[in-house]
């Protein structure tokens, strides 16, 4: 009988090149609450089976796309993509790479970022800042 690790969801993805700058939930909040500034923010929660309670929540305008799901669902219409997962250490993180290098790959000038300790931090900080799912 094998004892060997179950395959992870990203194994089949190539190893991110690129390490995208976090964001911590202050700058985040600035940021979104700045209209000039926030137009070409995108706002991603990579999460998946996790969303369910007590973390059944999203940071305002944000779209939940799956991290299995999101190289082939985003494209280069933002000027600044932000990624989280729950706490941002996995999912959120490599997502933001992936973007990231794909996008460097075709020329394109990218600003993809990560959200500093995930939605756990934002709801922390911003406790009444949340749209509930």
């Amino acid at each position: 009988m094998s004892s060997a690790p179950a395959a992870k969801w990203f194994d089949a993805l190539p190893t991110p090149k690129s390490v995208p700058r976090q964001l911590t939930v202050k700058e985040l909040h600035q940021l979104l609450r700045d209209p000039e500034r926030s137009a070409g923010v995108l706002v991603v929660d990579v999460r998946r089976a996790d969303i369910e309670p007590p973390m059944n929540m999203m940071l305002p305008r944000a779209i939940n796309l799956p991290a299995q799901t999101v190289a082939a669902s985003l494209t280069s219409s933002y000027s600044h993509v932000l990624f989280h997962c729950s706490s941002s250490n996995g999912r959120g993180p490599r997502c933001a790479a992936w973007y990231q290098d794909a996008l460097q790959e075709r020329g394109m000038d990218v600003n993809a970022y990560v959200l500093a300790g995930g939605i756990k931090a934002w709801v922390q900080e911003f406790p009444d800042e949340v749209v509930e799912i």
